[in-house]
């Protein structure tokens, strides 16, 4: 606590903006962090788009027209109910199909992993901001210092 009283007017300022402006990029991590949603509905995209391309049953509709029929269904029981139906239905596109299926298989693997890449980036944006803050506070307090020995001297 005596150590926190010998910090002057700047770095005390900038405590307090650091602490203000880790809220704001704690709230824009959250936001921005990855989620499985736009996968899975990227997910069910490329298999729509592949039964579109190879049914002929299909072959008169535009894969968004597929899609709106589809979209009250939750992304994760979306690609599971497509690759139920199609995958099923045509077994020759099993390959096309599969690697579809590990494409986005992987990319929900490393959901877990992005999260933290993400956290960990948005806190060194956050440290560089602050840093920032730090040397052009004590820029300011050097010009500051400046004027005042020279006012002083005349």
């Amino acid at each position: 606590m005596v150590q926190l009283m010998k910090l002057n007017g700047w770095q005390r300022l900038w405590i307090v903006v650091s602490v203000l402006l880790l809220l704001p990029t704690i709230y824009l991590s959250y936001i921005t962090r990855p989620i499985k949603e736009p996968i899975l509905n990227d997910w069910a995209g490329h298999i729509i788009e592949l039964a579109v391309n190879h049914d002929p049953a299909l072959s008169s509709y535009k894969p968004w027209e597929i899609a709106q029929d589809y979209r009250d269904i939750p992304p994760d029981q979306l690609v599971e109910k497509l690759l139920t139906k199609y995958g099923a239905k045509h077994p020759e596109f099993k390959l096309q199909v599969d690697s579809i299926n590990n494409i986005y298989r992987s990319k929900l693997d490393q959901l877990t992993f992005s999260s933290w890449i993400h956290f960990i980036e948005t806190l060194g944006i956050w440290i560089g901001l602050i840093l920032l803050l730090y040397l052009i506070g004590v820029t300011i307090s050097w010009v500051h210092q400046g004027f005042k020995n020279k006012s002083g001297a005349t």
